[in-house]
């Protein structure tokens, strides 16, 4: 008597025996790379990775598919990997969608193995011991000597890593609050450390994005003219850490 197999439903990524994240989407184009995306807050080490080479301490990775009675249907492994490409987000002020990320990484003696239910009951979790943060809500944009605004009403997706974008791309709204940034390039564009801090909507800060080396590379329109309208700023960065507020 013939049963087909339930349809997929999620798969679970574990890094040495920890699972980090339930993923909706991931596959392997090639034996050699691993394609996924997943919540933004997934584990801080994909995000600090992009300043260390795409490199996170892990012996062991693990990518279980789930079925839609959760039951485990697949498993593979691999012991060497390393972050080649992560895609952030747009960010829109008021969005419902969910923040999620695209990470790309480069892995190396993936196998499959036997599933096993012991196995996978056993497995520790380190999502039982976070909170996820309220939906996206606001930017507070601070840049050094200049003061903080929430005039930031969007920011423009980007890479990090080894497809890394040179340049943020910002809404200010209306474009008369762009005069921070036009008052900085005409006064010598010098550089400076800055960050964009993103609010739940409790106004709380969830995740921080710290640059160094920000100088203005445009501001359009260039001069403010009063107008109802937004102005679009493209900054460009050294670098970028991120910082988890608690």
């Amino acid at each position: 008597m013939r049963s087909d197999p339930l349809p997929t439903f999620a798969y679970r990524l574990d890094a040495d025996n920890v699972t980090i994240a339930f993923l909706k989407q991931a596959t392997f184009p090639t034996l050699h790379v691993f394609d996924f995306e997943a919540p933004l807050m997934m584990d801080q080490r994909f995000l600090d990775s992009t300043c260390h080479g795409g490199f996170i301490e892990v012996r062991r990775w693990s990518l279980i598919t789930l079925n839609t009675a959760l039951e485990e249907i697949g498993h593979v492994v691999w012991d060497q990997a390393r972050v080649t490409g992560l895609r952030f987000p747009e960010l829109t002020h008021n969005s419902s969608a969910l923040l999620r990320i695209r990470v790309q990484m480069a892995v190396a003696g993936v196998r499959e193995v036997t599933s096993s239910a012991s196995a996978a009951a056993g497995t520790a979790s380190a999502l039982s011991q976070r909170a996820d943060p309220l939906p996206f809500f606001a930017v507070e944009t601070s840049i050094d000597g200049l003061g903080s605004t929430f005039a930031v009403t969007r920011i423009d997706a980007f890479y990090l890593g080894d497809r890394a974008s040179d340049e943020l791309v910002l809404t200010v709204t209306p474009e008369a609050n762009a005069d921070l940034f036009r008052d900085w390039l005409g006064s010598g564009n010098l550089p400076r450390g800055g960050a964009l801090r993103l609010l739940n909507t409790a106004l709380q800060g969830f995740l921080t994005l710290n640059l160094t080396g920000l100088r203005v590379r445009s501001v359009m329109p260039a001069v403010t003219t009063h107008a109802p309208i937004p102005a679009t700023v493209r900054l460009t960065f050294a670098q970028i850490r991120f910082g988890a507020n608690k």
